[in-house]
């Protein structure tokens, strides 16, 4: 065991003086978080889901497609897909009867 003078200096000593208008997206020197940080983090949360979901009901509502060689997957939840492509369903189906399985189109041959 150290001798009694060394015990009480051992373990990190006092904080040191830091300036108080350092900012860190870590927390700084001693990330004192606010007792209120998970209501913050939930508050957050929902509005980046409401905002999602807001952006994602715009884009089905406004989205057009012109005829591509195959079907895009945001045509089958798109408003206008029945009015651009009237045979969508037909080249859908065609589209994933004729594919080749992954392996096959991403190996090179």
């Amino acid at each position: 065991l150290a001798p009694p003078s060394r015990r009480v200096t051992m373990g990190g000593g006092p904080r040191i003086n830091y300036p108080k208008y350092v900012w860190s997206p870590a927390g700084g020197w001693y990330n004192d978080a606010p007792k209120n940080w998970r209501r913050n983090t939930l508050i957050v949360a929902g509005f980046i889901a409401v905002s999602t979901a807001l952006v994602f009901r715009f884009s089905i509502n406004n989205e057009r497609r012109t005829l591509g060689n195959r079907p895009i997957p945001s045509q089958r939840w798109c408003k206008h897909t029945v009015i651009d492509d009237p045979n969508y369903e037909e080249r859908y189906a065609k589209y994933h009867a004729e594919k080749k399985p992954i392996l096959e189109r991403i190996l090179p041959d």
